[in-house]
């Protein structure tokens, strides 16, 4: 942080106008930028890449896609699996990304710790027409991580049709209040699985509504939305300093 302090802060100065790409960077440069040449325009997110691609009708399945990371939560999701498990054998869970902190062999031995290896499935490096194509068996998206700047993946899913299950952290609640969509999780895995098990005996009705829902609310994340706000910025910025007090 003493970098971000001193050499940031000064060389921020030279900036017409700085755009963070999530309310947590946002707040992070308001520590040294506290004008309007600051602004948020969060990331964003290709949701033609898998479009519709959830399950059509509602499947006991969860799915996580991205990094392999420790941050991801990726165990406290099979603790969350072997609750659900309890509950109806019927659920399982599909881990795709690529390997990092975790190999696969690391998550097998979690999943088998936890007694949820037969219900697991691990697909390391998917292109993205694999990835389409797990989903098509999925209904739920999975993610329990410790932080996030933005939470891409999650707006992806919300583009397959897919229902985000997520950690409480700052990014995912604000995630989830903007669109309606997301369930923001409990830390206990028991009772972070009674609450799914409750969403997923809703009518089916409620699940195809949902997941609609879901689809809808990722177009606000769309490029072809967000770019509008980032010309508007580099129009701002390029105009003579007085017409930009007008902007």
């Amino acid at each position: 942080m003493l970098f971000f302090n001193t050499v940031t802060r000064f060389t921020s100065r030279g900036y017409a106008r700085v755009l963070a790409t999530s309310t947590n960077d946002g707040e992070i440069f308001a520590r040294i930028i506290r004008d309007e040449r600051l602004r948020v325009i969060e990331n964003g997110v290709d949701i033609d890449k898998y479009a519709d691609a959830a399950a059509p009708t509602r499947q006991p399945t969860l799915i996580y896609f991205g990094r392999w990371s420790v941050n991801k939560g990726l165990r406290e999701a099979l603790q969350v699996l072997r609750a659900l498990r309890a509950r109806d054998a019927a659920w399982s869970l599909t881990i795709a990304g690529r390997e990092y902190d975790y190999r696969a062999a690391d998550l097998h031995a979690l999943a088998a710790e936890f007694g949820v290896d037969e219900a697991v499935r691990l697909v390391a490096s998917p292109s993205d027409a694999e990835l389409r194509t797990l989903m098509h068996s999925a209904s739920y998206f999975i993610c329990l991580s410790q932080h996030e700047g933005f939470g891409l993946a999650a707006v992806e899913a919300m583009s397959a049709g897919l229902i985000p299950l997520l950690s409480a952290i700052p990014p995912f609640q604000k995630l989830a209040k903007d669109t309606g969509v997301p369930l923001l999780l409990k830390a206990d895995p028991t009772r972070a699985a009674a609450a799914i098990q409750a969403l997923h005996e809703r009518p089916e009705t409620d699940h195809t509504a949902l997941r609609e829902h879901a689809r809808l609310q990722a177009r606000r994340f769309s490029w072809r939305t967000v770019v509008d706000a980032y010309v508007a910025e580099y129009e701002r910025a390029a105009a003579p300093a007085t017409a930009r007090s007008l902007i």
